[in-house]
């Protein structure tokens, strides 16, 4: 497939084979990742992270400005039904209630600093 375009059904079955489903339903991608924490592919000329290109592709577009957020909590999951549109508020909000906010990751002490002004 070297200097061939894809087809969507050719780049889907390319996916399949990345993708390992766990228990409790999370599609995980096996491949190529940023940071060692989101899955990273590239589709049509463009980089995309796996949970976005799949929150796309099953649910609709993404607006400006909104993450793609997991229930699930597991950064490679790609499975559309644990993800959900929020804000980065929204997010570390999320987090909070979880239990798993950990204000040493990057950006996360600002947010939680300003979350903190607002209640």
């Amino acid at each position: 497939m070297v200097g061939q375009k894809r087809t969507l059904m050719q780049f889907l079955e390319y996916l399949q084979k990345q993708v390992v489903c766990i228990p409790y339903g999370c599609w995980i991608w096996t491949g190529t990742v940023n940071n060692g924490y989101y899955g990273k592919i590239k589709f049509k000329r463009k980089d995309w992270m796996f949970h976005r290109f799949m929150y796309e592709l099953c649910i609709g577009p993404i607006p400006e400005g909104m993450l793609v957020c997991h229930t699930c909590d597991i950064e490679r999951c790609g499975n559309p039904e644990h993800l959900f549109l929020g804000t980065h508020k929204d997010n570390t909000q999320d987090a909070i209630n979880k239990g798993r906010f950990d204000p040493r990751r990057l950006g996360n002490l600002q947010i939680y600093k300003a979350m903190l002004k607002v209640h």
